[in-house]
Parts: C-alpha cells; structure tokens; sequence
C-alpha cells in the first residue's frame, strides 16, 4: 500500500467509526488530506473522494442499524426508532448532495424494522406494560413508506413487491 492509500484507508476507518455525524468526519477528513498545514496535502481523484463518500454511507448503515436493533435497547448505544429516522434523513440528504443512490440500503433497513416491530409486538404481548418505539406513528409509517414496507394493521409487515 503506498502513502496515499495508506492516508486514505486512516481517514476511511476515522470515518466508519466516527460518532454520529459522519459528513462532518468527511469533511475534516477531506480537508485533513487536502489542505491542512499538517496533513499530505494531497490531490484527491474522483475514485478517491468516492472512497471515502462510502465510509459516510457505511457509518450512517451502522448507527441506523444499530438503533434497529431490538437487543440494543436497553444498552447505552441505543437511540431509538425516532433517531434511526433522523439518520435516515441524513443518510438519504448527503447521498441527494453528493449525487449518490444505494436502493440496497433501503432493503436491509426495512428488513431490521420490520424484526423491530415484531420484537416489539412480540414484547408487549408478553405483559411488557411499555414500548420502546419512541417517535409517532405518522413518523413510523413515513420511515415505512419510504423504505418500501407496509405496516398496516391489517396486514403482516411486509416489504413492498413480497412478503419474507
């Protein structure tokens, strides 16, 4: 690995394990490579700054992710539905920005919040007396809707085109 991907590779693991403002990393990190007095001063190609676009949209999937997961509520890490929306948010504005789609993200989201919904179901039936969903329902049915999931109480949730 020569210097350069070797200062890159640093930045994108900065990146993927920063906190939760992942395009603010993105832009220390370009600025760091680019321009910092300190830094290599290096001049970036389009694969290069697409390198390092990735690392935001795979810390954004992680803290999603995580705040999909139902094992995690009662952990420290653990935001909620309503901060996995605001990511969400986030997540789909950078990738408008900077011109970017992944229609495979939308697919793995849904899947963890519909296993959510079932944890949760699944939670409340067994005599817990609260939930842990912490954002509205027209919040939770928008986040549905545009990851493609039906949530309607008529039906089972399922993803849009198929069921699992």
């Amino acid at each position: 690995m020569n210097s350069k991907e070797s200062y890159l590779q640093q930045e994108v693991d900065w990146i993927e394990n920063s906190g939760e403002m992942p395009e603010v990393a993105f832009y220390e990190s370009l600025y760091y490579l680019t321009e910092e007095e300190d830094g290599p001063k290096l001049i970036l190609t389009s694969a290069d700054i697409k390198f390092l676009e990735d690392a935001v949209v795979n810390r954004f999937k992680t803290i999603i992710l995580r705040d999909l997961e139902f094992a995690n509520r009662k952990s420290s890490i653990f935001r909620g539905l309503k901060r996995a929306i605001i990511n969400y948010n986030r997540l789909k504005k950078y990738q408008r920005k900077k011109n970017r789609t992944d229609s495979g993200i939308e697919k793995v989201i849904g899947y963890s919040l519909i296993e959510y919904i079932r944890c949760e179901c699944e939670d409340i039936s067994n005599k817990r007396y609260y939930r842990t969903i912490n954002c509205t329902i027209e919040e939770l049915e928008q986040f549905a809707d545009e990851l493609g999931i039906n949530i309607s109480p008529a039906k089972k949730p399922h993803l849009n085109g198929g069921a699992f």
